[in-house]
């Protein structure tokens, strides 16, 4: 017999191999037909330490509900990792949920957090005890699990980096499910770094096919389902939250490199004749913005006669999310924020350029078939890398076949460097000659400025 075990001891919940094989009854929702067949009864037998028949069925039920849940998935053929892992996901979250409920020591320890650092190491402590217990269900058993609370405006509701979960206190409020949904986001991030399985770009930092982001909301249903709406109260949290000192963890949290990413850039294909490979086109999104702000998409529109292009119009945004589901994706870049500049500082940049890009400017019109023209006739390829060039990122080289006219926007810019260093060059030379070079750094300032605003003019961006 295959097991699928939750092992706290207060659930202890097996689950056979029969069940999991019951596709038909489980497709169709046919809980009642599972109970005739025995697999409630067995199951309940096999629950440990839970004093009331009520809760034992109650956790039966979800359990069901939660392998109905995968199964269907499954049959969708939109199972992430197989159907018994994906149930073990789910397993995991209700853990999360059921001890939301039950565990008392992690209320206590919530409630104290506010008070000393004590407070805070021992929610810590409990917390890691829950996740430990939840991830035995992927057969993690007996891990040195480790989280750590910190509490800066990063834009972050949390990370994993090399087996340790971290979780921002700064959006949290209080609440059961507000914190496990984090936890249960992070857990899934801890159990891939585990069991060595990767991600693609896709799966792991998109709004919309996100996995973890799924299990994370998935767990917030599940605490849910176990204690009802909890909307906390996010104003007394946060003043508790202020007595407190993260700056240790602060100082770790934004030392480390990768922890989370969020401005991504996705190549679609476009239904075009092209040789070789068929053309594409670019967007970006924006997403876990600060606050729980919506997440944010920039594309370009353009009319295959040519002429003014639109941003962001809903026909546009609609076939770019088509894509995820219809494999549509050809390529996908994660956009590292520039040296000294915060993840979040660097997303709404991204945001705030996306939406200045001059759609009536001379050199941003749309060129006909969105590819006939001299060298620097611009699409919407050239519009997301202005963009991201614009905010200080880096991307890469799409390809000009998949990718046309992507470096469009880049034609003048050797010419417009030249022009301002041969500028401000004399001018350097002369300043040293004369003054033993006492306004240099200020020329040089003078002259970065003057390429910056030449360059972003020359890109099709407003002031």
């Amino acid at each position: 017999m295959e097991t699928v075990r939750n092992t706290d001891k207060q659930i202890g919940i097996n689950i056979d191999s029969q069940l999991v094989k019951d596709v038909k009854n489980i497709a169709s929702g046919d809980i009642e037909g599972l109970k005739t067949e025995g697999h409630i009864g067995s199951a309940i037998q096999d629950i440990k330490g839970v004093g009331e028949v009520a809760n034992a069925v109650d956790n039966v039920k979800k359990s069901i509900e939660n392998l109905k849940i995968a199964t269907t998935k499954s049959l969708e053929g939109n199972s992430v990792d197989g159907l018994v892992e994906d149930y073990a996901g789910l397993i995991r979250n209700q853990e999360l949920g059921l001890q939301s409920k039950r565990n008392s020591k992690l209320s206590d320890a919530l409630d104290k957090m506010g008070n000393t650092k004590d407070g805070v190491l021992l929610a810590e402590s409990e917390l890691e005890s829950i996740a430990r217990d939840a991830i035995a269900v992927n057969g993690l058993k007996g891990e040195d699990i480790e989280i750590a609370f910190y509490n800066a405006e990063d834009g972050n509701m949390g990370g994993h980096k090399d087996g340790k979960i971290y979780i921002n206190m700064a959006y949290q409020d209080g609440s059961n499910e507000r914190l496990m949904e984090v936890v249960g986001d992070e857990l899934s991030h801890y159990v891939d770094y585990k069991k060595g399985r990767t991600r693609t770009e896709t799966q792991s930092n998109n709004a919309i096919t996100d996995v973890s982001r799924g299990y994370g909301n998935d767990a917030s249903r599940q605490v849910r389902g176990y204690m009802g709406n909890d909307d906390g109260n996010r104003e007394d949290f946060q003043a508790r939250m202020k007595s407190l000192d993260f700056s240790e963890t602060n100082q770790k949290v934004a030392a480390t490199e990768g922890m989370e990413n969020r401005t991504e850039i996705y190549l679609r294909k476009l239904d075009l004749p092209s040789p070789g490979d068929k053309a594409g086109h670019l967007f970006g999104k924006v997403t876990e913005r600060k606050n729980g702000q919506p997440d944010y998409h920039f594309s370009l529109e353009g009319n295959v006669k040519g002429g003014e292009p639109k941003l962001n119009t809903k026909a546009v945004i609609d076939n770019d999310n088509a894509a995820f589901t219809n494999g549509g994706i050809m390529d996908q870049q994660v956009i590292e924020p520039p040296k000294g500049m915060s993840q979040s500082e660097f997303d709404e940049l991204v945001i705030q350029n996306s939406q200045k890009y001059d759609t009536k400017a001379p050199q941003n019109q749309y060129p006909v078939g969105g590819v006939v023209g001299g060298p620097d006739a611009r699409n919407s390829n050239t519009y997301v890398d202005n963009v991201i060039e614009e905010s200080g990122g880096q991307i890469k080289d799409f390809g000009g076949l998949k990718a046309p006219r992507q470096n469009s926007g880049e034609v003048q810019e050797g010419l417009i460097n030249k022009t301002v260093d041969t500028k401000y060059g004399a001018k350097i030379v002369w300043d040293k000659l004369t003054n033993g070079g006492k306004n240099t750094d200020v020329l040089k300032a003078q002259r970065d400025q003057e390429k910056a605003e030449a360059l972003r003019k020359d890109r099709g961006f407003k002031d």
